[in-house]
C-alpha cells in the first residue's frame, strides 16, 4: 500500500504541473541493461577473513574471489503527458554472485573449500522523467518501488576427518528508490535511445533466514537474521525504446 501511493502522488503531481499540455499524451515503452554497485562490504569482509585463514592455515597466496557488480534488465511503460515529462511502471531484476571452489593439501589432508554466495533484486515500481530535448534529450528522473532482496549461501569445509554443511536463504521487503541523469533520445520513426547513470538506495538490514547446518551423523534447521546487507550503490543503464505516434 506504501508504493502505491508514493506512485499515486508521484503521478499526480506530475499531473498537475503538466497542465494542458496533456493534449499530447502518448504512450511509451522502455528497455535496458544495466550494471548496479553493491555495497555489501561486510560481506566481503567475511570473505576477505577466510581468504587470510586460508593463507595462514595452508601457506599458500589462497586468494578468494569478492561479491561484484549486480547485473540484469530494466523495464519501463507508461505515457508521455508532454514532450518533457513521462511517468510510467518499472521492473528492475539484478543478480550478483561470488564462487569459491578450492582444495588445499588434498592429497595429505583431503581438506576442501566450497562458498557459493547468491544475490538477487526484483522491483516493482514507477517513475517520472523530465527530459529537455534542445540540449541533446538531458534527462534526470527518479523512481520508487517495491523491492524484494534474496541472499543466499551454500557453504561446506571438509577433509578426511570431519566435515561441515551450512545451506541459507534470506529474503526481505522493502520500498527502494533511485535518481538518475542520462540522455534520452527519441527519432522520427519514434525508435528511442538512451544512457543513464545514477544511484540506487536499497538498504535492506538485517534479513530474515532460514539455515540449515550439518555434519557427517546430525543436521539441525533454524530461523535466524543475517548481517546488514546494503544493496545499494551507483548503477549505469544502456537501453532502447519506443515512442508510439497518435
Amino acid at each position: 500500500m506504501k508504493i502505491a501511493l508514493v506512485i499515486v502522488s508521484l503521478t499526480a503531481a506530475t499531473l498537475a504541473v503538466a497542465g494542458p499540455a496533456t493534449a499530447g499524451i502518448r504512450p511509451y515503452v522502455r528497455g535496458a541493461f544495466g550494471g548496479n554497485q553493491l555495497q555489501v562490504d561486510n560481506v566481503n569482509d567475511n570473505i576477505a577473513d577466510d581468504e587470510q585463514a586460508l593463507r595462514d592455515g595452508s601457506g599458500y597466496p589462497v586468494e578468494l574471489e569478492r561479491v561484484g557488480n549486480a547485473f540484469g534488465p530494466e523495464l519501463s511503460a507508461g505515457v508521455w503527458l508532454a514532450s518533457w515529462v513521462r511517468v510510467g511502471a518499472t521492473y528492475v531484476s539484478q543478480k550478483a554472485s561470488a564462487l569459491n571452489d578450492l582444495g588445499i593439501n588434498h592429497e595429505t589432508t583431503g581438506y576442501h573449500y566450497f562458498d557459493d554466495l547468491r544475490l538477487r533484486t526484483e522491483e516493482v515500481g514507477g517513475e517520472v522523467v523530465l527530459r529537455v530535448e534542445r540540449l541533446g534529450g538531458l534527462s534526470v528522473g527518479g523512481q520508487a518501488a517495491s523491492g524484494r532482496a534474496r541472499f543466499s549461501e551454500s557453504f561446506s569445509e571438509s577433509d578426511f576427518s570431519s566435515e561441515y554443511h551450512l545451506r541459507g536463504t534470506a529474503e526481505r521487503t522493502r520500498v527502494t528508490w533511485a535518481a538518475f541523469v542520462g540522455l534520452d533520445q527519441t527519432n522520427e520513426q519514434g525508435i528511442a535511445g538512451f544512457v543513464r547513470c545514477g544511484y540506487r538506495f536499497r538498504n535492506y538490514g538485517p534479513m530474515p533466514a532460514r539455515v540449515t547446518e550439518s555434519d557427517a551423523s546430525t543436521s539441525i534447521s533454524y530461523d535466524t537474521t543475517t548481517i546488514p546487507l546494503d544493496y545499494s550503490g551507483f548503477f549505469v543503464s544502456l537501453g532502447v525504446g519506443y515512442d508510439f505516434r497518435w
